[in-house]
This record gives C-alpha cells, structure tokens and sequence, in this order.
C-alpha cells in the first residue's frame, strides 16, 4: 500500500501481517523458555530514508577505511536493505498507519534526546539553582527547536540536525572590509 503526501508522491509503502509466533529465549539457569504472541507486523519501505542510510553507511565505511571484500559485501548487503523497516506491535486492531505514525513520532523523540545528550551537551547540567538549571534546559530546548526548523524547514531533511551542528561549530566569520564579512 502506498502513503502519498499532498501532491500525490509516494512517501512510503507498507506491507502487513497479523499473526501468532513462536519466540524462545534463555532464562538465568540456563533453561529454554518457549511462549507464543499475536502480533501486527508491518514491513515499511521510505525512498527517502534509502537515500538518508545509503549516504549514512557509506560514510561509515569510508571513515573505517573498508578494503576487506567480506566488509564491502556487507556494505552492498546493508546498502540493499536500506529504507526499510519492520514495525511490530501486539496491536493488532491498529491500523498499519498508525502503527507507523506512533513508531515514528517515538523514534523522533529519542533521537531528539540522544541529540540533547550528545551534541547539545544538555547532561550532566552544572547548575545548582532552580532558575540555572530551568534556563539550561530552556536554553536546550530553545536549540532544538531551531535545529528541527532549520533541518525541516530550510533544508528539507536534506541534513541531519548533528551534521548542521557539526557544520555551525566548523564555521566562522572573517571580516573583509568595513562592514563586509
């Protein structure tokens, strides 16, 4: 089934299964737990997120400088499932876009905390006053905002918020004349 924005592109495609499954795992004492669970499964395909992981793994790679040809057959590997993802819930009355709005509204929001964490050093906070520790997170907040809109907005998911981050920390101002810069 395909999901189309506004002027009718297809912005993802899914696919859906409802069933019960057999799961096992290994308890602490070493024996072997076996249990069955109805379950939504919905395989998702984004162009876009094609795109976003191809550049992603790539630079990854890259950056460890691969010449094994078992790394680059993993990279060609990881390269063709690109953009997909399988979502899986025991909501089963759900249906599958809804499933995949909740999926994706919660995965924003980690990442918008590993961003604060990370990039915004928002932890550990080295203030001691309530006021100081509320205009630190405000402060956070305010910047992440600003990096959604830019990252949204401005350049249309064509950059991540860390790579704008990592662009503005790398840029700087030279003054050419008198009110040239």
């Amino acid at each position: 089934m395909d999901v189309t924005d506004r002027d009718g592109e297809v912005v993802y495609r899914y696919k859906s299964v409802t069933g019960v499954y057999d799961y096992e795992y290994r308890d602490s004492d070493g024996k072997t737990v076996r249990f069955r669970r109805a379950e939504k499964r919905v395989a998702t395909f984004s162009s876009s997120l094609r795109r976003k992981q191809a550049i992603e793994l790539t630079r990854q790679y890259d950056k460890a400088d691969v010449t094994l040809s078992g790394d680059r057959e993993k990279l060609e590997h990881d390269l063709k499932l690109a953009g997909y993802n399988l979502l899986v819930t025991s909501e089963l009355d759900m249906k599958e876009r809804e499933i995949y709005d909740v999926y994706h509204r919660l995965w924003n929001i980690e990442r918008t905390f590993r961003m604060m964490k990370t990039q915004l050093a928002a932890r550990p906070a080295y203030a001691s006053t309530d006021d100081s520790i509320r205009g630190h997170f405000l402060t956070c907040y305010t910047a992440v905002v600003l990096l959604r809109l830019l990252e949204k907005k401005l350049f249309d998911d064509a950059f991540t918020a860390e790579e704008i981050i990592e662009y503005i920390r790398k840029a700087y101002v030279v003054k050419l004349g008198e009110n040239d810069y």
